[in-house]
C-alpha cells in the first residue's frame, strides 16, 4: 500500500486515501504507535453508508 504524506493546509482527493478493513486499520495503527516516534494527531471517521 502506497501512503500519502500531506503538510499543513493541504488537500488530497478522497480517492487516494486508502480504505482497510478494520482489523487490519487496528493492526496496523497499533504497531505504529507502540514506536514513540509516531503520533496520531487526529483521527475521523464517517457512518458506513455515508459518502
Amino acid at each position: 500500500m502506497e501512503y500519502q504524506t500531506i503538510k499543513n493546509n493541504q488537500t488530497t482527493p478522497l480517492t487516494s486515501i486508502p480504505v482497510l478493513a478494520y482489523e487490519d486499520f487496528l493492526a496496523q495503527n497499533t504497531s505504529l504507535l507502540a514506536d514513540q516516534r509516531y503520533h496520531c494527531v487526529s483521527y475521523h471517521g464517517v457512518p458506513q453508508g455515508i459518502k
